[in-house]
């Protein structure tokens, strides 16, 4: 049979058709920021040196009851602090090539528009990155080595959920993080992550070897050279973890002095019940505030779950936005919704009064174009580069008004 036109043959001259878009395979969801971000109430407008307000914690005690003709008691007066908090410089950046700008945007048998398709999931990882930061310490940890080792390309963690797959970041060694500039292990830019074990918390990196010991912590690095700070070590949001803490200053006011002033908190909980959870509630509640929402991880919400289960024969349901419905934990003062987000830390549930949490900002996620152009030419090369920056912070005017359970064991 004389020989015809196969694929074999043809496929040296046909075009693969491919299908629109990209077929996402991750978790982009953003809980907690969709949440601080719902109202106006929680953003506040402010001048690039920040803000500064006045924190009320001692009463008038000059009261008193007296026998008749008793001097009466000398003159008090009230009792102030104040608290003052700057803001947080976050950025993002595309590069691409002069000849990728200007063919993949109109080549039809592209998956995407490739400068689009850059552009706007960098939108999307900025605003998953700043919902990882809400439940943060502000320190920028990604992850906490466990395990002393010898000399190796790869290092086992406490948690690997805030670590992805070609993640850049630096180890700093625990022995210089009290320093202003801890010193990080790596003196030749930043590390790369390429494998991930989530049954063992290990991530492999492909870069030169590195002895880790307990302790060191893992930051976001974006250097290419051995300059020493390039990282997010102390520069990311202050977030839940440290705004609701019993000790430790925040913006400059320190529980040690004003006890009023710290979070409630209990720690090493243990097996969740509805009493311990019940008592974190009564105790922000004494001091004069109620949690509106708590937000925590999956596993916590299951261990509620259960305790609704061995004591009840239903549940209290709340609706959410979307239509969406959730449990909601029952209390005097009526139903708290609890919001489930994965990027919340393990075992931690935070009791979060919203309308006691700001986000402080002058400048929203915007194009940094002062030379009249989005896209930015690289000196001495064909290649362009976009960046986009936020000046913003999250903070609270009462500490008091919030708390937290860490320890809770997970269902």
């Amino acid at each position: 049979m004389a020989d015809g036109q196969s694929l074999t043959i043809a496929n040296s001259v046909l075009k693969n058709v491919y299908a629109k878009g990209l077929n996402e395979q991750i978790n982009n969801e953003t809980p907690a920021l969709d949440r601080i971000k719902s109202t106006s109430q929680n953003i506040t407008t402010v001048g690039g040196l920040g803000v500064q307000f006045a924190v009320h914690f001692g009463r008038n005690h000059g009261i008193g009851a007296r026998a008749e003709l008793e001097q009466i008691p000398d003159a008090g007066q009230q009792t102030y602090a104040v608290g003052t908090t700057g803001l947080k410089s976050l950025y993002g950046t595309v590069k691409i090539t002069g000849q990728v700008l200007n063919q993949a945007k109109s080549d039809y048998q592209s998956f995407v528009d490739v400068v689009d398709e850059e552009t706007s999931r960098l939108k999307t990882d900025l605003a998953k990155d700043q919902n990882r930061m809400v439940y943060g310490d502000g320190t920028g940890t990604l992850a906490t080595v466990t395990t002393n080792g010898g000399s190796s390309q790869s290092l086992v963690v406490d948690d690997v959920h805030y670590i992805g797959i070609g993640t850049r970041f630096d180890v700093l060694q625990v022995a210089t993080l009290g320093n202003a500039t801890p010193t990080p292990h790596n003196t030749n830019g930043y590390y790369t992550v390429t494998a991930i074990n989530k049954s063992t918390n290990t991530i492999t990196f492909a870069d030169t070897a590195i002895t880790a010991v307990i302790g060191d912590v893992l930051v976001r690095s974006g250097r290419t050279s051995s300059t020493v700070g390039r990282n997010s070590w102390k520069k990311e949001w202050t977030g839940f973890s440290k705004i609701i803490d019993s000790s430790g200053s925040l913006f400059n006011i320190d529980p040690a002095t004003w006890p009023d002033w710290a979070a409630v908190e209990y720690g090493t909980v243990g097996a969740l019940t509805e009493l311990k959870m019940n008592a974190v509630v009564q105790d922000i509640r004494e001091n004069g505030s109620r949690p509106t929402r708590i937000f925590t991880t999956p596993g916590c919400y299951n261990a509620y779950w259960n305790t609704l289960q061995q004591m009840r024969t239903y549940v209290n349901k709340t609706d959410l936005e979307g239509g969406l419905g959730n449990l909601a934990f029952s209390t005097p003062g009526g139903n708290i919704p609890i919001m489930t987000d994965f990027d919340a830390p393990a075992g931690t549930i935070f009791y979060v009064n919203e309308n006691e949490i700001q986000m402080n900002t002058n400048v929203g996620w915007e194009v940094i174009d002062e030379q009249g152009s989005m896209w930015q030419k690289i000196q001495g090369f064909d290649a362009f580069v976009a960046e986009w920056r936020n000046y913003s912070e999250l903070t609270t005017r009462r500490r008091n008004a919030h708390g937290k359970q860490t320890g809770v064991t997970e269902a």
